[in-house]
């Protein structure tokens, strides 16, 4: 069995919520960067020391298709890394966004079961579209399994990412989305998850450190 099939298996192939997860309640944290600025230090919010980081422009030159397409990335410690080079760039980067690693932080994550849920890169994180939600209708809550392998809600999608990404779930479309940055139930040392769009193929060859 694949990943992709196995991602299936274990939580089914729609992006509505699970009937074994209708009940649960489906209220959407509206976390603002701009009015709840992370604190410094915080690892998904700072370029932690160490490690030596793309600048925007040199990000843009770097993950720039090769002569036949392909972009030499990999993820490394739930960043992008550079194998040519040795350097790194945040979840979220835009060159790479254009070149379809579509990539983001999980918001809310305070107010949801974040430190319950495994969100080790590389394990499949659980996209359910909420049209229903008071607060947003294009709401995406992100969901990931515990230590006894039930379900639960991380956070969602932030408001920007989720409008385009509503319209195509909306139209049947299963996206499949991995962590590429989280911890193991009960640790927090990474800081708050972030998730990538891509294929479970994919993501084995970003984790292996291969080049991308």
């Amino acid at each position: 069995m694949g990943i992709s099939e196995w991602l299936r298996s274990v939580f089914g192939g729609s992006n509505r919520v699970p009937e074994q997860l209708s009940g649960s309640e489906l209220t959407y944290a509206l976390v603002d960067e701009r009015r709840n600025p992370r604190p410094a230090g915080d690892p998904a919010s700072d370029e932690p020391p160490g490690r030596p980081y793309f600048s925007a422009d040199e990000a843009a030159d770097a993950f720039a298709p090769d002569e036949r397409g392909n972009v030499h990335v990999a993820i490394r410690e739930g960043f992008f890394f550079h194998p040519p080079t040795g350097k790194y760039a945040p979840p979220g980067n835009r060159t790479l966004s254009k070149h379809g690693l579509v990539s983001f932080k999980v918001r809310g994550v305070a107010f949801y079961s974040a430190t319950q849920a495994d969100t080790s890169p590389g394990l499949p994180a659980r996209l359910v579209r909420e049209p229903s939600n008071e607060h947003d209708p294009n709401a995406i809550a992100i969901w990931a399994l515990n230590r006894s392998g039930q379900a639960v809600k991380v956070g969602y999608v932030n408001r920007g990412r989720a409008r385009s990404l509503a319209k195509r779930m909306d139209a049947g479309e299963v996206v499949e989305a991995y962590f590429m940055r989280g911890d193991r139930p009960g640790s927090s040392t990474s800081g708050p998850p972030a998730v990538i769009l891509t294929t479970g193929d994919r993501m084995v060859k970003l984790l292996s450190d291969a080049d991308g």
